[in-house]
Parts: structure tokens; sequence; C-alpha cells
């Protein structure tokens, strides 16, 4: 059992606590308990003692209490699925220390070790509201953490913005509150964020827009307020994504902001001015233009003469 590098439970009827009998499988890469019937705390050895694994994936149980502060020691974990169970507390902030998720980790990885040396054909993700497959040669570029369903409070920590190298973030269906980190921004790889289903409060972050690969976002049913900042990719978005915020408005809302009709009569108002002044000026300048003409006619014989020829 310590050569193990791989262990796969999925989809089975098993119960009782996290078994103590992988505390001894110091070798393993992926471990994937989702979809039983485990429960109790985790245990804090898992960071322990498998610090090795690349994938952890203990989704769809009865598992309880904090995440713990071990986890994080899992440095080179690429997938975290805690999905669906009953977890409490604060999200960690040093989860941070996940350095494949990182640009300067994951610039540094040998990924034939994650591909090629232990046996795993495939890993099911809950990607974008769906349940999906993700076979082992597409794993390399996945990096993935998934909290959704859980009884998790507090605010985001603003540490876990520092995880650039992140493709999917699912915080859904928790309890999280305050605002969205100003620097999320700055997570750029990032293809699906997940915030629904919480109590996320403010503004959605203008830096959000600089997020040029996301392709899937989700901040229905919380009570954030404001504009929804403008960017072709954002207003893109199924207006769904941003339902069940009272405070929400802009495209692809119809909701309109405040001031909104107010702007668009000004601008309409300004409009006619403008054309106004634009017939106002043209009568001016013709009559200013016909009198000084008529004046050069009078005070030049020349001038007169030549005008009356060609008038004839």
């Amino acid at each position: 059992m310590i050569k193990l590098e791989a262990l796969d439970l999925y989809k089975n009827d098993f119960s009782d606590e996290f078994p103590l009998s992988i505390k001894n499988c110091t070798s393993l890469k992926s471990l994937n308990l989702g979809a039983n019937k485990f429960s109790g705390n985790l245990p804090v050895w898992i960071g322990e003692n498998l610090f090795g694994l690349y994938v952890l994936t203990l989704r769809s149980n009865n598992f309880s209490g904090n995440i713990p502060l071990q986890l994080c020691q899992l440095a080179s974990l690429q997938i975290l699925d805690l999905s669906v169970n009953h977890f409490h507390g604060t999200i960690p902030s040093c989860l941070s220390n996940f350095k494949i998720m990182v640009t300067e980790g994951f610039s540094q990885v040998d990924y034939s070790l994650i591909t090629y040396s232990y046996n795993v054909d495939h890993v099911m993700i809950q990607w974008q509201g769906t349940e999906r497959e993700f076979i082992r040669s597409n794993m390399v570029l996945l990096r993935s953490i998934n909290l959704l369903s859980n009884n998790l409070t507090g605010e985001i920590p603003y540490q876990i913005t520092n995880l650039d190298e992140l493709i999917a973030l699912n915080l859904s269906k928790n309890a999280l509150r305050g605002k969205i980190p100003w620097k999320i921004g700055q997570m750029k790889n990032l293809l699906t964020l997940d915030l629904s289903r919480n109590k996320f409060s403010g503004e959605i972050q203008s830096t959000i827009s600089q997020m040029t690969w996301l392709n899937y976002l989700d901040v229905s049913d919380n009570s954030l307020s404001g504009r929804i900042p403008s960017s072709a990719q954002l207003q893109s978005f199924d207006p769904s994504r941003y339902e069940w915020n009272l405070g929400l408005c802009g495209p692809p809302l119809t909701k309109k902001c405040p001031g909104d009709e107010e702007s668009r009569i000004q601008h309409s108002i300004g409009i006619d001015e403008l054309q106004g002044w634009f017939y106002v000026c043209g009568a001016i300048g013709f009559t200013v233009g016909f009198f000084i003409a008529c004046g050069a006619l009078l005070t030049n014989r020349r001038g007169r003469f030549t005008f009356f020829f060609y008038v004839s």
C-alpha cells in the first residue's frame, strides 16, 4: 500500500470516517473518495502524510468540521474538490500555498510526473454547473478548487487571488459574505468563476473585466449592487447569471441604473440643441455674408461690373 499512487473509490456505498488505512499511502498522487457516505472531520494527517497529492476529490459525502489548515501543505495539489459536504467555518487563506496554481510554481513543474507516473485515466469535475469528465491528457491543464454546496462563512480571503494559474473556482451555495476581492482580476487564467447563492455585497469589481479568458461567470442570488461593469465579455453572459441581486443594474439586465434615463434625455436634448444652433449659426453666417458681399459691390466699381457681367 505504501507504493500505491492512485486510489479511486468513487461512487460506492462506503461509510464511516475517513479511512485511517490511507495514512500510510505516502506515495499517493490521486485520491478519489467522491460520491460515498463518508462522514466526520478530515484528519490533519492528509496534509502531513499525503504531501505528494495532485488530485484530492472528496465531493458528495457527509464530511463536516473546518477545512483543516494542514491541507495547505499539499503544495503540489492541482485539483481540490470538497463540494457537496457539510464543511463550515472560513476558507483557509493558506490555500494560496498550492504552488502549481501560481505562475512561479507552475513553470517549475515536470508534468510528465502528473500525466504518466500514476494510473488515472479520467477525473470527474463539477464544471460550469454540470458534471464533466476530464480525460488523462487534459488533466495536465486543469487546476481547480471546488467548494460548492457547503456551509462556509466569512469572506473570500484575498490571498486566494494569488492563484493566477487557477482555471476554475466554484464557491457557490455557501454563506460567504463581504465584497468580491478587488484583486480578483489578476486571476487572468480563470475560465469559470461561480460565486452564486451566497451573501456577497457591494459592486461587481470592474477588475473582472480584465479576466479575458473567462467564459463562465455566475454571481446570481447574492446582495450585489451597482452597475454591471461594461465590457463585451460581461455583457455577453446570460442575464440569469446576474439575477436575484436586487441592487444590480445595467446590461445584460433589463433593469436600468439610476440616472440612465436622465442621461439618455440629456443626450437627446444635447443633440437637438446642437442641431438648433447649427441652423441658427448657418442663418447668421448667410446673412452676414450677404451684407458683406453687398457692401463690397457698392464700394468697388470693378467688382460691381464683374458681378453683373456674370449674372447677365
